[in-house]
């Protein structure tokens, strides 16, 4: 036989492999028998195809009932939903690295760079945090309010128009138009520059197709997660950052905005209930909200909060990679490398932490309860901004432009759905399209000029 006299060396070399592959994958080996999809066992690829239908925020939450708290989910990558896990995985002191999946965010026309989402270390990222950090908190940003109101003047002049002429519109959309450009201008006011806004409430359009833009860099970043070894062959995403380098970082404020006016639509009590606190406070009459007036809201901050808890803007776990020496969470060894996660939309539907009726949007949750343990408990699995030491840096600009926004719309604004909505799933009053963030569809509504007077939204379900 030809081969014959180089059979011994490919027997060795093929047990050579073998030998490699089993110290390099030693957690896949140990880990086999957690619960999960069988074929996740040993592939990437359920995980990759449940990425691709846009929905997995919805598959992750069913997951964890039909197998257990801890799931696999590819080999290598576990789904935990387990409160005292998650103390664990997010914890301040020590923190753990983050997943080999963020390394897809590294943007840059000739060299990879990495920036304050993407970059692993922990270490590396406190120090890089620490060098803009105070730009960012609250009491910084609050000096930036009149800036912000510039901003909410041309959305209310686009919306009193629209009402004027009773147009359908696509409150998604708009919600977008907001977020490009409050951002934009808040985060010049960071670098020292005035504060100008790009653009989009004024013209009413995607300016520079940068939406599009956005929408593209997430689809395939999320992709490339799982399968990194391609960007060594893909140039795509450098080049779209070279062509508008300086327009497209920005957070993504306009997920949680639709979805906090989109959850008022859908619930006319609790909406009510924030109207007759708006009417009867020092902001039934002003027209420039301040910051600190909402704040002392307690029924319309529970709403806030709660329509964070329905839809958290990430529809993805939030991956750390188990250090050196391996680690024991939930009575299970992990060894080093291992790829742990908790999905905020898991997190959120927690029937321990929130009770039974976790699917449905109840802001009194929040108020009812009296037990410090239960407000704890709820605080601590609230991951709507991230958790631990990688708490996502734009946390207070959100909260500024939802704080600011979204009792001005409430209040002077009556929206009426153009289409009946229905859930995709209980809990989940708005469908949306998963690629990490949950990008909610078109929401088609009529606006209205409201009647301080009235007390109630009058719905087309």
């Amino acid at each position: 036989m030809i081969l014959s006299p180089l059979s011994p060396y490919i027997g060795v070399g093929l047990a050579a492999i073998g030998i490699l592959w089993v110290l390099g994958n030693g957690h896949r080996i140990l880990n086999r028998k957690i619960p999960g999809p069988v074929i996740a066992r040993v592939t990437k690829l359920w995980y990759l195809l449940q990425m691709r239908k846009g929905n997995f925020h919805a598959t992750n939450i069913d997951l964890p009932r039909k197998y257990g708290p801890v799931v696999q989910i590819a080999p290598g990558y576990f789904s935990l939903d387990d409160p005292e896990s998650m103390k664990l995985v997010y914890r301040h002191a020590n923190p753990l690295d983050k997943g080999e999946w963020y390394s897809s965010w590294t943007f840059g026309p000739k060299v990879r760079l990495e920036n304050l989402f993407s970059i692993r270390p922990a270490s590396a990222h406190s120090q890089m945090r620490r060098k803009v950090a105070a730009m960012y908190t609250m009491s910084a940003l609050v000096s930036y309010e009149p800036f912000v109101d510039g901003c909410i003047r041309a959305f209310r002049d686009q919306l009193d128009q629209m009402a004027a002429s009773n147009a359908e519109i696509n409150l998604t959309f708009w919600c977008q138009c907001y977020a490009f450009d409050d951002t934009h201008s808040v985060k010049q006011l960071t670098c020292k520059q005035y504060g100008e806004r790009f653009g989009f409430l004024d013209e009413g359009k995607d300016v520079d197709g940068m939406i599009m833009v956005l929408e593209i860099i997430n689809t395939v970043c999320t992709y490339l997660g799982l399968y990194l070894w391609v960007q060594t062959f893909f140039d795509f995403l450098s080049k779209l950052i070279s062509r508008k380098p300086s327009k497209l970082d920005h957070l993504n404020e306009d997920q949680l905005q639709r979805t906090r006016s989109e959850g008022a639509l859908k619930h006319p009590r609790s909406l009510e209930k924030v109207r007759q606190e708006l009417d009867s406070s020092i902001l039934a009459s002003s027209d420039a909200i301040k910051l600190a007036d909402v704040q002392k809201l307690p029924y319309f901050q529970a709403a806030i909060k709660e329509a964070l808890r329905m839809h958290p803007a990430t529809g993805l776990p939030l991956w750390r990679t188990v250090p050196r020496g391996g680690m024991t969470i939930g009575g299970r060894y992990f060894a080093e490398g291992t790829n742990l996660g908790v999905n905020s939309w898991v997190a959120h539907q927690n029937q321990d932490v929130y009770g039974p009726d976790a699917d449905q949007y109840r802001p009194e949750r929040r108020l009812e309860t009296k037990l410090k343990e239960k407000q704890e408990a709820m605080e601590q699995s609230f991951t709507s901004f991230g958790k631990g030491s990688r708490t996502c840096i734009g946390k207070n600009i959100s909260l500024l432009e939802i704080n600011k926004l979204v009792p001005i719309i409430l209040r002077d604004y009556d929206l009426e759905f153009a289409v009946r909505r229905e859930p995709t799933q209980p809990g989940m009053q708005l469908p949306g399209r998963n690629r990490w963030f949950v990008k909610p569809e078109d929401l088609p509504v009529r606006v209205r000029k409201r009647n301080a007077s009235a007390m109630s939204c009058k719905l087309k379900a």
